[in-house]
């Protein structure tokens, strides 16, 4: 499991572009395009407008087969805990109307009865 990283994320090398930082990171670690593209995300510092580009070139990266397995180490969780480390979020209603924060709360609830 990662641990929170309580510095300041790399800037991508002076000389290259998203997509050789993105192959680099691929290459060292033997990973599929998802988990490197999960890897660069926690390693490098990336603007907005960079992510943009990536998404206007069409960067082969598909999450449809990805599992909470994969994903739990890039967010500071434990796969093995299957969400049980995940602390619960309390949701304040901040301007949007009251019929949508119900919505929002029942359809909580329904997923998650017990509140945790």
């Amino acid at each position: 499991m990662k641990t929170r990283d309580r510095g300041t994320l790399s800037k991508i090398p002076p000389g290259s572009d998203i997509f050789e930082a993105f192959a680099k990171v691929r290459a060292d670690k033997d990973l599929t395009d998802e988990e490197a593209f999960l890897e660069l995300l926690a390693t490098y510092d990336i603007p907005l407008s960079t992510l943009t580009q990536v998404s206007a070139k069409k960067l082969e990266v598909s999450f449809s087969s990805v599992t909470y397995k994969h994903i739990a180490p890039y967010v500071w969780l434990d796969p093995n805990y299957a969400g049980r480390d995940m602390l619960q979020l309390d949701i304040v209603r901040s301007r949007i109307p009251t019929g949508i924060f119900r919505d929002i709360y029942r359809c909580q609830q329904a997923r998650d009865p017990a509140g945790g």
